[in-house]
């Protein structure tokens, strides 16, 4: 695809804006993208940028992680986190930095759809075989048998 804004060169990236309750889509190429400085947009968005902002509010403390001896101080100098040990070391401080991004220090959302179908299959292979068992001490084998068949199938599906 052509460049929407000089019609000459191959467009590399996309603009997507929501003006007026109207989503416009722009391609751009390089060019046109770093003159209108979207190569800039997020060079702020970094761990250690998010942390050193907030920073200033934050208890200044001398703990250092029992396990890799990184403090806290590390982690916002180097935007890394020292090791799995220091996310419960600093919990208080992570957590409250997370949530001034996002709003929540938990995360609540959605389920890949993927995860939703694999739920919902195991759950009727559970209520499958509740059937299978009640039928098989009805003696009901010709039906048994039947439900028996969907489970391997549904069961097969999910490998």
């Amino acid at each position: 695809m052509i460049c929407e804004y000089c019609n000459q060169r191959e467009a590399e990236a996309v603009l997507k804006q929501k003006l007026n309750g109207k989503i416009q889509i722009i391609h751009l190429c390089s060019v046109c993208a770093n003159s209108m400085l979207l190569n800039n947009f997020f060079s702020d968005f970094s761990v250690n940028n998010i942390f050193a902002k907030n920073l200033e509010t934050m208890p200044k403390t001398k703990k250092v992680c029992s396990k890799c001896g990184a403090s806290f101080e590390d982690i916002v100098s180097s935007g890394r986190i020292g090791c799995s040990y220091c996310y419960d070391e600093f919990a208080n401080e992570i957590n409250r930095t997370i949530e001034k991004v996002h709003g929540k220090a938990v995360h609540i959302g959605k389920k890949p759809r993927s995860a939703k179908k694999i739920s919902e299959r195991k759950q009727l292979i559970a209520e499958y075989r509740n059937k299978l068992n009640k039928l098989v001490v009805e003696q009901e084998f010709e039906e048994a048998a039947l439900l028996r068949d969907k489970i391997k199938m549904l069961e097969s599906e999910g490998m």
